[in-house]
């Protein structure tokens, strides 16, 4: 039967930085990353310490393209730090980029008045206003009501002059970090293959107008490896970033039938 004490030898962290890890919302490979990395520094009372991934490996069982995709998005977020080879946790939490917090509510059974006086019940009605503004009322008979689309984050969207895609009305400012954090956290499989593809492309853009119509175009691309798993999507963007110098999507695409088998 497994006894750990404190004096065959411990992890000093400050209360302060377990406090927001623990209101930091994390993937289960970021954490088992960072547990490591505390493991490794702090647990030999050093700031920084030069980790490779194959300690990685040993340490959490995960494989090392999980490995190296999971300290992109940590350093992405500004949560790890990397210079040169040292890895360290940043310990400005305030500069740490948190996610928005997840709906975990799950959708309610609606009943909506027929035209004949009965009631119908539907579900997975979600996101639905009254015209007016005033939330679905299930008391009142013969009532219309508009589906508005919203976005991830709750925002009534609409869509601006000469554009295909649908944005905020008033979006906040234009930051690439947060949008690419978004996208890698995401549980949409195309969302990921995207957001990996222009980290690893290293795209820069300074406004909405040059982001949203790039990453509709890479959105688009990325519906083709929506049947492959992500090791199979890694692996051939490796192989591609390796063997042609011009490589987009659409090449992952056209090699990833060849590479996975």
């Amino acid at each position: 039967m497994a006894c750990p004490q404190k004096e065959n030898g411990y992890t000093p962290i400050a209360n302060e930085l377990m406090e927001n890890l623990a209101q930091t919302h994390l993937g289960g490979y970021e954490t088992r990353y960072l547990l490591v990395l505390l493991r490794k520094t702090y647990g030999w009372n050093k700031k920084c310490d030069v980790i490779s991934n194959s300690q990685f490996v040993k340490e959490t069982g995960l494989k090392k393209q999980h490995i190296w995709r999971t300290e992109q998005i940590l350093i992405k977020r500004n949560i790890v730090t990397k210079n040169g080879y040292k890895l360290s946790l940043n310990k400005d939490w305030e500069s740490w980029i948190k996610l928005p917090k997840m709906v975990t509510e799950l959708p309610k059974m609606v009943t909506k008045v027929t035209k004949n006086g009965g009631h119908k019940r539907q579900k997975h009605l979600t996101k639905e206003i009254l015209p007016n503004g005033k939330d679905l009322s299930l008391k009142k008979k013969k009532m219309e009501y508009t589906q508005i689309p919203l976005n991830d984050d709750g925002e009534i969207v609409v869509k601006r002059k000469g554009m295909k895609r649908p944005v905020t009305e008033n979006p906040e400012p234009f930051d690439q970090k947060k949008l690419l954090a978004k996208l890698l956290s995401s549980p949409a499989k195309v969302h990921k293959i995207s957001g990996h593809y222009i980290a690893r492309k290293g795209f820069r853009y300074g406004n909405y107008e040059q982001w949203e119509p790039d990453l509709a175009r890479i959105m688009h691309a990325a519906k083709g490896l929506k049947g492959y798993n992500a090791q199979q999507v890694e692996l051939t963007m490796d192989y591609c970033q390796k063997n042609y110098k011009e490589w987009t999507l659409e090449t992952v695409c056209s090699k990833i039938s060849e590479i996975s088998k």
